[in-house]
Parts: structure tokens; sequence; C-alpha cells
């Protein structure tokens, strides 16, 4: 009976290895991702009192984690949320703009300002706050069609793309925005349902221009 108990754990314990390294074939080695444990607000500085208490560290399979996935609770210091993040949000840079940024922002009942990295067409051109853009996704999924994702945005604040105060991580998975190493963050003023709609093109457009309106 000894014998028989010692064989059927080893065969479990075999069993259950197997099984985990199927799932890891399937959806990826776990990577770390920095989720909400408590609800941060719109607007409030991520200083190490709110890090402390709000933010921790997850293991989830690399195909779970949302692209642009945030790893470090350094990333975060200094950055205010776009939106209001319920518990259980997992943080990407999208969600962010600096605190200098952020503070600037005016906005009416049911708007959002949504920070993403896009080229500005026509080349060369300047843009400043104030200015009106038309925004426009190419290669969504792989796929080649471009379509319009937001028409005539407000711009809010403009940058380089990469002082967004957000480093790519060595665990976080490569996001669209690092591939197509668009040159400009632009803060925009739109609707709840636009601010959707650019979130999903900020992560997996494989080209993302503002096209600036006369």
């Amino acid at each position: 009976m000894l014998a028989a108990a010692t064989l059927a754990g080893v065969a479990a314990a075999w069993l259950v290895n197997d099984y985990a390294r199927s799932l890891e074939r399937r959806d990826g080695a776990p990577v770390t991702v920095l989720v909400a444990t408590a609800q941060l607000r719109r607007g409030e500085l991520l200083d190490p009192r709110v890090l402390g208490t709000s933010v921790a560290a997850r293991k989830v399979p690399r195909s779970f984690a949302t692209p642009g996935a945030i790893a470090s609770l350094e990333q975060l210091a200094g950055l205010r949320p776009l939106a209001d993040l319920p518990p259980g949000t997992q943080l990407s840079a999208v969600l962010f703009v600096g605190a200098k940024a952020a503070t600037g922002h005016r906005l009416r009942r049911g708007e959002r300002a949504i920070s993403i990295a896009a080229t500005v067409v026509p080349d060369g051109a300047e843009i400043a706050p104030g200015q009106t853009v038309d925004v426009f996704a190419g290669g969504i999924g792989g796929g080649t069609s471009v379509g319009a994702v937001v028409i005539g945005a407000e711009v809010l604040a403009t940058g380089d793309a990469h002082d967004s105060g957000v480093q790519p991580s060595e665990e976080a998975p490569e996001s669209e925005v690092a591939k197509r190493g668009a040159g400009n963050r632009l803060t925009l003023r739109v609707t709840a349902v636009q601010a959707a709609s650019l979130i999903r093109a900020d992560a997996f457009a494989a080209d993302l221009r503002a096209v600036l309106r006369p």
C-alpha cells in the first residue's frame, strides 16, 4: 500500500507539471504586471503612499498581459490616471499622463483626456495645444485596412513619444507603440466612447496618425 501511494503521488506530480507546461506553451511564460488593488482616481498623483496602498504586482501568462503593461512601481511614480481606474485594472502606459500635463486639463462633463503615441501629418508640422486633429489607425490585428478612430479631437498637450514617464520593461510584452516608433505623444479631449477606441488603437495599431485640421 505504501508503494502504491508513493507511485500515485509521483504520477499526480507528473500530471500537474505536465499540465502547467502545456498552459505555458499555450498562453506564454508568466510575466509581471501591476494591478490596481484600490480605485485610482482620475488626476490623482501616484506618489509613494498611493502606490504602496493601491497597486500590487501580479504574475500572469504573457497572453493575458495588457499591451504596454507596466511592471515596476518606479515607472508609475509621478504619473496621474487619465480616468478612474477600478480595482483589478491592469496598468499600462496609455492610461496615464505625466503630472505636469495632467494639471492643465479642464474637461467638461462626459469628456476624457487620452494620451496616445502617433505620427503627426503632414510631416514636420508643428502641433500645439488647442489645435484639432483627426486620428487614423492602420494594421490593427495584423490587417492592412486603415480606418478613422476619432474625428475632430482637440489637442490638450503634446510631447515626445518617450516623454510620458513610462519606460519599457524587460518583462512586459512589447506594445505596438514601441514597435512603430511614433514620434509624438498627444493628449486629446474626447468622449468616453472615443476614449475606448483611442486606447485600443494606441495599443494595437501598427500605424497611428494624427492628421492636423486647418
